[in-house]
C-alpha cells in the first residue's frame, strides 16, 4: 500500500495501524478526532514516506518530532488545536532541520488563538533562533497570532510562494509584526517575493 487517507476516531478499528510498520507508504493523509494518537507513528518504519498531512483536533505535545520516518519528506502538511505550540516549537524547528528534501510546508491551527505566550517558547528567548528552508511553498492557516510566531522562526528560499489564510481574529499588533516579517523576507530573499493572504 503507497498511498492511506482516512478520517478517524480512536474507536475506528483502522486507528491501529497507525502503530504499524508501512515499508511501502508513499502518502499519509489522516484526519483525527478525538484524544490524541499517543502510539510510535508507523512503528517508526516507513522509508519511503514522502507526504505526510496530519489534521488533528488535538495540541501537538504527543506529536513524535523526532521519528525517523519525517527525515525524507516532501511535503508536510500540520494542523493542531493551536498550531505549533510555543512549549513544542524548539523540537518542530529540529525536526525542520532534519528534513533536506522538503519542499512543501502547511501549518495550520484548528483553534484560533488571539495570542501565542512567548515567554514559554525556548526558541525565541533569549535569542529568537530561525531555520532556513529550501521550500517552493510555505502555507500558514489560522491566526494571526500563530502566524505571526511562524514568522519569526522560519525563513524561506528564495522564490518560495507564501500562503497565508488568516482566521477572524485580528489583533492589529499581530498584524503589523507579520508585515513586518514579510518585509524581512523581501529584503533578504529576493525583492520580487510573493505572498497572497487567502
Amino acid at each position: 500500500l503507497r498511498d492511506f487517507k482516512a478520517q478517524l476516531e480512536v474507536d475506528n478499528p483502522l486507528f491501529e495501524f497507525l502503530a504499524l510498520p508501512w515499508p511501502a507508504l508513499e502518502h499519509l493523509s489522516i484526519e483525527l478526532s478525538g484524544p490524541p494518537f499517543t502510539g510510535t507513528l508507523l512503528d517508526g518504519h516507513a522509508p519511503h514516506l514522502r507526504h505526510l498531512s496530519w489534521h488533528t483536533w488535538s495540541d501537538c505535545d504527543n506529536f513524535s518530532w523526532d521519528a525517523t520516518i519525517l527525515h525524507a519528506l516532501v511535503i508536510l502538511d500540520v494542523a493542531f488545536a493551536e498550531g505549533i505550540t510555543a512549549g513544542r516549537m524548539s523540537q518542530f524547528l529540529d525536526a525542520l532541520a532534519r528534513m533536506p528534501h522538503l519542499r512543501h510546508l502547511r501549518i495550520g491551527d484548528a483553534v484560533p488563538t488571539r495570542s501565542v505566550s512567548k515567554s514559554l517558547c525556548s526558541s525565541c528567548h533569549p535569542v529568537t533562533r530561525t531555520v532556513v528552508l529550501h521550500i517552493q511553498t510555505l502555507s500558514l492557516r489560522g491566526s494571526w497570532s500563530m502566524i505571526n510566531h511562524m514568522m519569526q522562526h522560519i525563513c524561506p528560499s528564495q522564490q518560495c510562494r507564501i500562503l497565508l489564510s488568516v482566521s477572524r481574529y485580528r489583533v492589529d499588533s499581530q498584524v503589523s509584526g507579520a508585515r513586518a516579517h514579510l518585509e524581512l523576507w523581501r529584503q533578504l530573499i529576493c525583492s520580487d517575493l510573493r505572498y497572497e493572504v487567502l
